[in-house]
Parts: structure tokens; sequence; C-alpha cells
């Protein structure tokens, strides 16, 4: 295997360097797009006490999933996600969501 994927014994010094320095080229590429495109919202205690209520709701919710639920519809923000479970109950919820490989907003 040989460029930025090559593993093992047979990697010298050069090939790390290279790997290392394609790894902090990506990176900044990722803040530069998150400081740009990106908003950060605040976290509120109410959030978390939010966040608690969805997980004891009728929708069996992780952690962290209901947490971005919370968080989202308090900043007023689309949710973006794949998981079935947390786009079916932002729904139920009222707040906007996406799912990405259904290509529309709701």
């Amino acid at each position: 295997m040989s460029g930025i994927f090559k593993r093992g014994d047979d990697a010298d010094d050069g090939q790390t360097a290279e790997r290392v320095g394609v790894v902090e080229a990506v990176f900044a590429l990722f803040q530069r797009f998150v400081s740009s495109s990106l908003g950060m919202p605040e976290i509120e205690p109410a959030d978390f006490r939010a966040a608690a209520l969805l997980m004891d709701g009728p929708w069996p919710l992780r952690a962290g999933d209901a947490l971005h639920l919370a968080i989202s519809r308090h900043a007023g923000a689309t949710l973006v996600t794949y998981d079935k479970l947390l786009t079916a109950s932002a729904r139920a919820l009222g707040a906007k969501v996406r799912d990405p490989l259904a290509r529309t907003i709701k």
C-alpha cells in the first residue's frame, strides 16, 4: 500500500512525516470550513433538562441524540442526521430535521 495509507514497519520517517503533514492540512481545511460555515450554539442547562425529558418520552433516544435534538430545537436550527429514530422523534416534536438521504427538509 502506498501514500498516506501505508502502515507497518516498512513505513520510514519520511513517509510518516508526509502523512502527518497531510493530516494537518486536512484538519486546517476542516477548521476553515467550520469557522466560516457552521455556527456553534450556546448549550444551556435547560438543554440538558430537555434532553432528559426527551429520553423519558415515547422515543427511546440515547443521551447524545436527545441532547442534540434539544439543542437544535432551542437554537431553532435544522438537525441533520442519518438516524431514523432521531429523525422520526424530531419530526414528531415539530423540530426541523434533515435526513441527507431523503434530500428534503421537514
